[in-house]
Formats: structure tokens, sequence, C-alpha cells
């Protein structure tokens, strides 16, 4: 899970971007959705980092078979049949990481999926001038909220809701981190060395014959693959909660072996379905506290660029009407569709 710390230094607030429903919805409810990753608008969330980790493991698993191919005449032998060292390497690269997405993600291996994420994104806004921050970027208001508002969240603040939240309900995990984009080296080393080298370290175990499945795996096969993505979203700066609620089969599995579960007060999330348009989604309510809940942490809302900006203004100040929420408008000139 990402530094806290270092999450608020290095964006002190985030921006989320939502129509005029969702604005009321959140400003009433004080919850925010997160929703499945099968409703995001990109068509390779989380399967995009499959090929890439398959690449970097490369390199070690030539070395490897190398090595065990000069000690082992049936290791040779089946290295010549897959047709050489390279193409060995790839073939046991693709086959290895393929394994343990659909472990992690899909009901083919344990019958369920160990991880089934949620996700809710922002705008960092990171290296974007005052303009932005203070209007908001253009490419968000027409992808995500025209017509709509930019809700500025207070960084620190929202991650101790995340810690609450944590200790309310059984995540595996439940995290704030930035998204890496694809071609970004120094941010792919920074934010997953420790899932490579645990990758790296599960594969040489498995061609040594001998199976290895780390504390951490599941926790960290999560975290990178619902926080890597296509460059082609790189001007989005997504920072994204990644909620995945631990399912009644692996808490019964858990249980088996931790039989203090049982005592912990804890619950289960349960997922939620409504229809969006011609769109059945599913999501999981986050910060939906029965008692003591301390509010959002909203600290501004930006409203968006728009032909009726008053009425929308007035709309904000309404349903926010004693939260001390600051009211601004963006005066970027789109005028939209909407």
């Amino acid at each position: 899970m990402p530094d806290p710390q270092l999450i608020h230094e290095k964006h002190d607030f985030l921006w989320h971007y939502t129509s005029a429903e969702g604005l009321k919805g959140i400003l009433e409810s004080q919850r925010l959705w997160a929703f499945h990753y099968t409703h995001l608008n990109d068509s390779t969330e989380i399967s995009h980092l499959r090929n890439e980790l398959a690449q970097r493991l490369q390199p070690k698993l030539k070395e490897l078979i190398n090595t065990l191919r000069g000690k082992s005449f049936r290791a040779k032998r089946a290295t010549r049949k897959l047709g050489g060292i390279k193409l060995a390497a790839n073939i046991q690269a693709q086959e290895f990481v393929g394994r343990i997405f659909e472990a992690t993600f899909s009901d083919s291996v344990h019958g369920y999926p160990i991880c089934d994420p949620y996700i809710v994104s922002f705008c960092s806004h990171l290296a974007d001038d005052d303009h932005e921050r203070k209007n908001g970027l253009l490419s968000q208001w027409r992808s995500y909220a025209e017509g709509g508002y930019a809700i500025v969240f207070d960084t620190l603040a929202l991650w101790k809701l995340l810690e609450r939240e944590d200790k309310e309900s059984y995540y595996m995990p439940l995290s704030l981190g930035d998204v890496v984009y694809e071609g970004d080296e120094a941010a792919f080393q920074l934010e997953f060395d420790r899932l490579m080298a645990t990758l790296e370290e599960m594969a040489e175990s498995e061609l040594r014959g001998k199976i290895l499945t780390p504390e951490n795996l599941y926790s960290d096969v999560v975290s990178a693959f619902t926080r890597f993505k296509h460059q082609g979203f790189k001007e989005e700066r997504e920072v994204r909660i990644v909620a995945s609620p631990l399912t009644f089969n692996v808490y019964s599995g858990m249980k088996r072996e931790h039989e203090d579960l049982e005592e912990r007060d804890r619950a289960l999330k349960q997922f939620q379905l409504r229809r969006f348009g011609v769109e059945e989604k599913r999501f999981i309510e986050l910060f939906d506290f029965k008692e003591d809940h301390p509010g959002l942490p909203i600290r501004r809302i930006i409203v968006g660029p728009h032909r009726n900006q008053d009425e929308m203004a007035q709309q904000a100040r309404e349903w926010s009407k004693g939260m001390g929420i600051e009211i601004t408008r963006s005066d970027t000139p789109y005028i939209g569709r909407k």
C-alpha cells in the first residue's frame, strides 16, 4: 500500500469530476461510490500489466533456463522442444503471469476470484499550472463532467477516512495511490519493485519444482494490476482508490486458518446494483459509517463550464448549504452539448 504521507505530500488535493446527479448524491449521503473495474472506460483495465510483467520477467527466466539446461538433460530437451532459450523464456513468462492473474481476478482457479476490485478515480492535476487547478482540466470536463462539477478533496483527510473504512470492513486491499502509466520507468520501479522481486523469486522456485506463495502476493498483485494503465490515458493524471472487499468465500477460507477473525468487529462489504441508462452497474459504498460520520473532506466545488453556469452554481450552494464548502466557477470558455 502506498505511504499515506507520500501521497499527501505529492498531492495536497484531489479533483473528482462528476455529474450534477453525482454531486448531489455525494453531498447528501457523504459517501463515495466505487464502481467495479469492468464498468470503467478502459478496455484493458487491470489486464494491461500482464504483457509488461511477462516481458520484464524474461531476462531472469532466460538466465535460469540457461543454468538449468546446463545441469539437466531433461531441461535441455524441454527447452529445445519449446524452440530455444529465448522462446522458452517468453512462453514461461506469459504462462506464469497469466496463472497469477487468473488466480487473483477470475473464478477459473479457485471457483471464485481472490480479489474483486472497485475503483474511485480522481485527477491529481500534478504538473498542471494554477489555471487547471482553479478551473479544472478541459479534457476532464469533456469526458466525465460535461454539464457537471469538480469536487476538490483534502488528500490527507481522505486517507484518514480510508483508514477508518479499512477498520470497519474487510478489504484485500484498500489503497489510495497514483496510477502508473506505460512508459514511465521511474514510476514503475518506485511503485512495483517489490512485486517484481516477488515474481522473480516465485518464477525461479517454480522452475526448480517448488511452489512459493508469499504472504503479500495478492495484495501486491491487485495494487499493481489496478494502477497500471495505457499511456493514452496519461493526461488524466489519475490517483485512485482501489477497494477490494473480502468475498464470503475468501473470508471463509481465512477464518479456517485464523479463528480470531470472528472476534473482529468488521463487516463484509456488500455490492449493489443500479441501472445507469441502458447499463446495470455494480458498485460499493465507501464511508457508509453507521455513527459518528465526520463528513467527506470536500474543500471546494468547481462549477463546470456551461451556458447555465449561474443555475448550476445556485444548485451547488443549495445542496452544500451549511457544509462550509467554497463554491467557485470555471472560467474555461467551453459550452459543450449538455
